[in-house]
């Protein structure tokens, strides 16, 4: 009897729980499907929280750690459980959301198609130092390189604080130099 069949068999449950093929994957189709996130969330130089967290270096970075954004604590307890995210993390995840991280705040019901998945973790690696490099950090460990990073003293490698808009205190009122010819009155009494 030929084993063929067998082998087939054991070849596809072998490949069944892969992450997803980066040789199949592409950045720019990505890129369109990340419009659907776009709403909650940002890549890029200038990104920043929105109602989800900016999406840079998430390749690589243990789940619920980005500094600044107040993550539900199911997602924080995922990150302390060990949660990383990596392409297959990512793909279990954006297929659907809520069933992988129960009590998560992330309301999206998930992309079903696996290239819309594979191609939107693609487009993500693209601004993942961790991916680039293999390494695994959290978002405190002081790795960021980008140009709103602190580079010297006690707060070295954070994120630096978005600048804020200071509004100037109205100017105050002088007192008239020479009495009013209501000076005296009581307002009170309609004089």
């Amino acid at each position: 009897m030929s084993r063929f069949p067998e082998l087939v068999l054991l070849l596809a449950l072998a490949t069944a729980g892969a992450a997803p093929q980066a040789g199949a994957a592409d950045a720019a189709k990505g890129e369109k499907v990340f419009r659907q996130c776009a709403a909650c969330h940002a890549v890029g130089a200038d990104a920043r929280h929105k109602i989800g967290p900016e999406l840079n270096d998430v390749v690589g970075r243990t789940a619920g750690t980005a500094q600044g954004y107040n993550y539900s604590s199911a997602m924080k307890g995922a990150g302390k459980d060990g949660l990383v995210w990596s392409q297959k993390t990512l793909d279990e995840y954006l297929a659907n959301p809520r069933a992988y991280v129960k009590g998560n705040r992330m309301s999206y019901a998930g992309l079903k198609k696996e290239s819309d998945r594979v191609d939107l973790i693609a487009y993500l690696q693209t601004f993942s130092q961790a991916a680039k490099t293999g390494t695994r950090r959290t978002e405190n460990s002081g790795e960021r390189t980008d140009r709103n990073v602190c580079g010297k003293g006690q707060n070295a490698g954070r994120r630096a604080a978005p600048a804020r808009r200071v509004r100037a205190h109205p100017p105050a009122r002088h007192l008239p130099s020479r009495p009013s010819r209501h000076a005296g009155r009581d307002p009170c009494l309609g004089h």
